[in-house]
């Protein structure tokens, strides 16, 4: 079962805070189940059983992306250079890439693609293992290719 809740830009971060907290607004939520699905032409899309067991073809039904959406993936780190991650991944136009410079201000240097939390390091974004990588890749990689 998947929801997309729309939150316009002008609301800002508190409008999402307060709707994440409003749980009995998503228990209310009128459900249709549906038979849909959408299966992508990735070549190698039959040797990644994981996307059929999370549900991916009934995701897609409902979405398949939109490049105003930016997601936050909490894992080991993200490979960005991946060929299967470069077309979606983020990039922070308010960072000089590179300068050592927080030049957003938002407390992270060098921020361009993301920040590596459990390191400190906007440009080592990768960590220890590829296990974020996997996760982004299944959140963001593009369709049909």
């Amino acid at each position: 079962l998947w929801y997309k809740a729309t939150v316009p830009s002008e609301s800002g971060s508190t409008a999402m805070e307060n709707l994440l907290k409003r749980t009995d607004l998503i228990a209310k939520a009128a459900t249709t189940p549906t038979a849909r699905k959408a299966t992508p032409n990735d070549p190698f899309y039959d040797d990644q059983p994981h996307m059929r067991a999370v549900g991916m073809e009934e995701a897609w039904a409902v979405s398949a992306g939109d490049p105003n959406i930016v997601i936050a993936i909490i894992d080991s780190g993200v490979d960005v250079n991946h060929p299967e991650m470069r077309s979606n991944a983020w990039l922070n136009t308010g960072e000089v890439c590179g300068n050592g410079a927080d030049d957003d201000g938002n407390g992270y240097v060098d921020d361009c693609s993301g920040y590596n939390f459990a390191d400190n390091s906007g440009t080592q974004l990768l960590g220890d293992d590829s296990h974020g990588t996997h996760c982004a890749g299944i959140a963001a990689a593009p369709t049909d290719n």
